[in-house]
């Protein structure tokens, strides 16, 4: 079985996985491209989805996603890699910027000014190794230190690499229209990596046949607890949540109480109701399939106020990238179990377990329904399946 890599950082690293004779070796899993390690280690950032939609630039837009929604490290859970490269060219390169909540933000203007959403980004501080190396290690050492704890606690069987090719710098320089080698990044690119591999014992390594994989086995990883769905019990009101229904997610329809997602029905009218979670890249396929355990608690007023033919009330779907929600765009219908096959009882409330297989790269969950009645959901939990369990 070949083995599921992760690689955060440059797209120069990302390029050499589809040679011929490392895609026989690898699955390529979990990616950020030029997101520096400071950013996706930090707090999400408030944006609007609607213009980061209508940019142009689809995959531009993807990218910005993960800056916004800092998913980095739930999506390591659900693909659950072998291996995770760390390149830190993206913040030798670009730095990041300091949002006025105080957010970080990959410092990549040239690239994310060109999509509407970012427009909004009100950014006060630069912050770059190269013009204050000493400031800017010190948010950087506090993003390592909390990414090696997140990585011992959920994935301690994944090997964690470092990436260093600093011909990257000479190249990218040229590309650029710039003779001289910055020499300066070189030497800040190389002590980042030398107190990440001599604080945390990782290893350095310029090419991935480098990587020795004679041991290790990531079944072990400990993500059979780990709810993938954000936000799972609208702390956050509907942060990390897409509406795709008829009735808007606000207060006029719905409510959120102690955990709870209340819908009010209206016996007058038939209302169409969905939110999705946000994207999780499982990256699975046809192929390499992920088993997960869908739960949910749900509670209908009236189970008869439900379309009969249409009496689904929680919706799995899978989508090729983290930024389609519509049926349309769905590779995949993940779970549409309908309420009376589900024995629900009016004014009861009712806990649904499921296991449910994933062969789409990238998954959202949800409630749902359609209908004259009110219904409520919580306890909301999407986690990897563990065969042993008893």
């Amino acid at each position: 079985m070949k083995k599921k890599i992760a690689i955060l950082g440059s797209s120069h690293l990302l390029q050499s996985v589809n040679f011929d004779d490392l895609s026989k070796i690898y699955t390529l899993v979990t990616t950020r491209i030029d997101m520096s390690l400071v950013s996706f280690m930090s707090y999400p950032i408030e944006y609007d989805r609607q213009k980061l939609l209508s940019g142009e630039d689809k995959n531009l837009a993807s990218r910005l996603l993960s800056e916004y929604e800092k998913d980095t490290l739930n999506d390591l859970i659900a693909s659950n890699p072998d291996v995770i490269i760390l390149d830190f060219f993206p913040d030798i390169q670009f730095g990041v910027s300091e949002t006025l909540s105080g957010c970080y933000i990959t410092n990549n203007l040239d690239d994310y000014t060109k999509n509407p959403s970012f427009e909004n980004i009100r950014t006060f501080l630069n912050h770059s190794p190269v013009y204050e190396f000493d400031h800017y290690e010190k948010i950087w050492a506090k993003s390592l230190e909390d990414f090696i704890m997140f990585i011992n606690k959920y994935l301690p069987k994944t090997k964690v690499m470092i990436y260093q090719n600093l011909e990257v710098t000479r190249k990218y320089s040229i590309e650029n229209g710039v003779n001289l080698i910055n020499n300066f990044s070189n030497e800040a690119w190389k002590n980042f990596n030398q107190f990440a591999s001599e604080t945390y014992n990782l290893s350095i390594i310029s090419d991935l046949f480098e990587i020795d994989l004679s041991s290790g086995d990531t079944v072990d990883n400990n993500i059979y607890d780990f709810n993938l769905i954000r936000n799972a019990t609208f702390d956050n009101e509907g942060k990390f949540w897409t509406c795709f229904g008829y009735i808007p997610f606000d207060d006029k329809n719905t409510r959120i109480e102690n955990g709870e997602l209340i819908l009010y029905g209206n016996r007058n009218q038939i209302h169409t109701f969905n939110i999705l979670s946000g994207s999780i890249n499982f990256a699975a396929s046809p192929e390499n399939p992920i088993e997960l355990e869908l739960s949910y608690e749900v509670f209908v007023e009236d189970i008869f106020d439900i379309e009969i033919y249409h009496d689904y009330i929680f919706i799995g779907k899978g989508f090729d990238n983290n930024l389609d929600v519509s049926n349309n765009d769905a590779s995949q219908i993940l779970y549409d179990q309908g309420a009376k096959l589900l024995n629900l009882t009016s004014g009861k409330w009712k806990k649904i377990k499921k296991i449910v297989t994933v062969t789409a790269p990238y998954i959202r969950v949800g409630p749902y329904v359609k209908g004259k009645t009110t219904v409520k959901w919580r306890n909301l939990s999407l986690k990897h399946h563990c065969r042993d369990e008893k």
